[in-house]
C-alpha cells in the first residue's frame, strides 16, 4: 500500500534536481580551480621589483632588479632617508632627486645601479667626478650614516606599490653583498666616468697603440 502511494514522478524530478545540482556545482568547482590556477600563473611571472645593496669596488650602490619573468614598466620610486638627503656627494643627491621625477622600464631578470657612497677607506682615493673626500671624511659619514635608514617608496606597471625601508649595515652584516657580473662590472665603471676621465683613458690607450707601432 505504501509503495502504491509514492508519488514517483515526483522523486525523479527531486533526483533530477539533485543531479543536476551537483553537475553545477562540479562545474563552478571547476571554473573556480581553472580561475585560481590562473591566477597563480599570472602571480608567478608577474614582474617583481626587488631592492639591495651590493658592495662593488670602492662603493655601495643601490641595486634595483626585477625578479620577476614579465616586464616592469613605468617604474616610479622615491629613494630618500638622511644616507641620501644628508649624502656625501652633491653629484649623488641630484641623481636620486632626478631619478624622484623619472620613470624607467626593467625587463625580467634586469638590473639597475645607483651609486650611494664609497665603502670604507683604508687610503685617498680619486673618485671619478670632481667632488674631492678625504678617507677620514668618507670613513667618518659612514660611521654616522650606515646604520640609517634608506627609505624606498613608489609604484610600477600602474598597480604594484614599493615600500622598503633598510640600511648599509643591514646588507654588510648579514654578508648579502653582492658582485656584479663582469660585463655589469664594466658598465657601471664607465656610467661613473665623466668625459674628462674617458678621454684619459682614451688618450692612453692611443698612446699605446703607437708604441706598438714604431716597434
Amino acid at each position: 500500500m505504501l509503495i502504491c502511494c509514492v508519488n514517483w514522478d515526483a522523486v525523479s524530478a527531486i533526483s533530477n534536481i539533485a543531479m543536476a545540482a551537483i553537475a553545477f556545482g562540479s562545474l563552478a568547482f571547476s571554473f573556480y580551480l581553472l580561475y585560481k590556477e590562473r591566477k597563480q600563473r599570472i602571480e608567478d611571472n608577474r614582474a617583481r621589483i626587488d631592492f639591495s645593496i651590493i658592495k662593488h669596488m670602492h662603493g655601495y650602490y643601490l641595486c634595483v632588479e626585477n625578479v620577476g619573468k614579465e616586464t616592469a614598466y613605468d617604474i616610479k620610486v622615491h629613494v630618500g632617508g638622511s644616507p641620501i638627503e644628508n649624502n656625501l656627494y652633491d653629484f649623488v643627491k641630484k641623481v636620486f632627486l632626478d631619478l624622484k621625477d623619472s620613470r624607467f622600464v626593467l625587463k625580467g631578470g634586469a638590473k639597475r645601479y645607483f651609486y650611494i657612497s664609497p665603502s670604507i677607506m683604508e687610503y685617498n682615493i680619486k673618485l671619478p667626478w670632481k667632488e674631492k673626500k678625504t678617507k677620514d671624511e668618507i670613513n667618518n659619514w659612514l660611521k654616522e650614516y650606515d646604520e640609517k635608514a634608506i627609505t624606498i617608496n613608489g609604484k610600477y606597471n600602474n598597480k604594484y606599490p614599493i615600500k622598503e625601508s633598510f640600511t648599509i649595515r643591514d646588507f654588510n652584516i648579514l654578508g648579502t653583498f653582492q658582485i656584479p657580473s663582469p660585463i655589469e662590472s664594466i658598465a657601471g665603471v664607465v656610467s661613473d666616468m665623466d668625459t674628462y676621465t674617458l678621454n684619459e683613458i682614451k688618450e692612453s690607450l692611443n698612446n699605446i697603440a703607437d708604441k706598438l707601432e714604431n716597434k
